[in-house]
């Protein structure tokens, strides 16, 4: 989408992964470092490794755990403007040549059988419609006893309906309140044994520190510094109030590290 006839409906109408693609937000994998640091350890990630960043955003975790490892990545996901900044943002970084991005459904996922040595997923299986032909489709594309890296939220507590609604009308995907932690691990242990597991409370920021994250995460991006000053206002609003949002829907959640291995 161009700056130059965008309109301001046009960027409330897009949708949150499309809206986030299209200005380039680092769209982190719960825990963020933390979480890549500890992939990178327990399913011993290397320059001879080759990563499938399923779902994969702006390609946080593929274009980081590369720059720490040197291993090849290919990233998919089903935005567009997602896929763009990603591109745009490997080639930043110097390593266009050995990590790439491409539109593509995790429901079917455009590579042969035996490729990948790792998948990262994050929390992503949580938004796939179909989740049960995408968990199928991953020891399909990976090697023999290879890696599933991923970190599902799941719920400790019930949170009322009326924020459910209100996530569900900011990023357009309505959470069930039943995946609790044997929900995702009964999911995953269909097809993966788990290797190592780490079990961590969400962080809860306070409005100021949401208003920081705010700034730094789309304030410099150069979409945004093209936007007319009612465009950026309007920008600024809808990350921040969604991020508001579900600090507090956090409350209500842990993350599960998890290191998982085909069986």
């Amino acid at each position: 989408m161009s700056t130059n006839n965008i309109k301001n409906t046009d960027l409330l109408k897009l949708s949150y992964p499309d809206f986030l693609g299209f200005f380039g937000v680092d769209n982190t994998p719960p825990g963020g470092n933390v979480t890549l640091e500890s992939w990178i350890k327990n399913s011993e990630i290397n320059k001879e490794s080759y990563l499938l960043d399923l779902a994969c955003s702006t390609g946080f975790s593929s274009r980081n755990i590369s720059l720490k490892t040197e291993c090849r990545a290919d990233g998919i996901d089903i935005s567009p403007p997602s896929i763009e900044s990603a591109n745009a943002l490997a080639l930043k970084n110097g390593i266009g040549a050995r990590v790439k991005f491409s539109v593509a459904n995790a429901e079917s996922i455009p590579f042969s059988d035996n490729t990948f040595t790792h998948i990262t997923a994050g929390c992503c299986f949580g938004f796939i419609s179909g989740k049960e032909t995408a968990l199928k489709e991953c020891p399909r594309v990976l090697r023999n006893d290879g890696y599933l890296c991923i970190s599902p939220f799941f719920y400790e507590l019930t949170p009322d309906s009326e924020l459910i609604d209100m996530v569900e009308k900011h990023i357009g995907y309505r959470p069930d309140t039943d995946r609790d932690y044997d929900y995702w691990y009964r999911f995953f242990s269909a097809r993966f044994h788990l290797i190592s597991e780490e079990i961590f409370d969400l962080p809860i920021y306070t409005d100021d520190e949401i208003e920081s994250i705010t700034r730094i995460a789309i304030c410099s991006k150069e979409n945004f510094l093209m936007l007319s000053q009612e465009q950026q206002q309007i920008s600024f609003d809808r990350y921040y109030n969604t991020r508001v949002l579900l600090n507090e829907h956090a409350k209500y959640q842990s993350i599960a590290l998890w290191t998982m291995r085909a069986k």
